[in-house]
């Protein structure tokens, strides 16, 4: 249902404003989920924005999801160090979630097409009491790895681990 619904697409630098926006609010929403304050954040300057939604796309990309109007429904971000790639910064806006409007789907989509590129596994990390979201990460193929088992205390601290093996593509040239 999402095709003529939502739109995604990678953030660019001239869209600082409203990842910045989309950060405070999932922030505000979800103070747990993340590993930044509002307050932090609040403190990044322009050139800090930019820098975050204009990813260099071999390092990293965030990701948008817009309506028909342009208003933003969601963002998602993943990060490649050292070969591997999280999946970071997953919020969708209370009024876009579920299935009839498909962002998460359009946007973890987006993600692992890229991320193929790169690895063939994602990790992303998801706070122990966020039920919903490990449920939602749960039907797209991701699962709790045997060391955040092992680490249950270390879980509530940092996120519970979850990893999903993907088919990775060959490299453009």
């Amino acid at each position: 249902m999402r095709g003529d619904l939502i739109r995604i697409r990678p953030a660019t630098a001239d869209d600082w404003a409203t990842v910045r926006a989309m950060r405070l609010a999932m922030l505000r929403d979800s103070p747990t989920a993340f590993l930044e304050t509002v307050e932090r954040a609040q403190q990044r300057t322009e050139r800090g924005w930019r820098r975050r939604a204009g990813r260099d796309p071999q390092r990293g990309v965030t990701v948008i999801a817009e309506d028909a109007r342009g208003h933003w429904a969601g963002t998602a971000g993943a990060l490649r160090r050292a070969g591997a790639v999280t999946v970071v910064a997953v919020f969708v806006r209370p009024e876009y979630r579920g299935e009839r409007w498909g962002v998460l789907d359009g946007l973890m989509e987006h993600i692992e097409g890229w991320a193929a590129e790169h690895t063939d596994t994602l990790t992303l990390r998801v706070h122990p009491e966020n039920a919903r979201a490990r449920r939602a990460y749960e039907k797209r193929g991701f699962e709790v790895t045997e060391s955040a088992r092992a680490r249950q205390d270390a879980a509530a601290r940092s996120g519970l681990e979850l990893r999903k093996r993907i088919e990775r593509s060959p490299r453009p040239r």
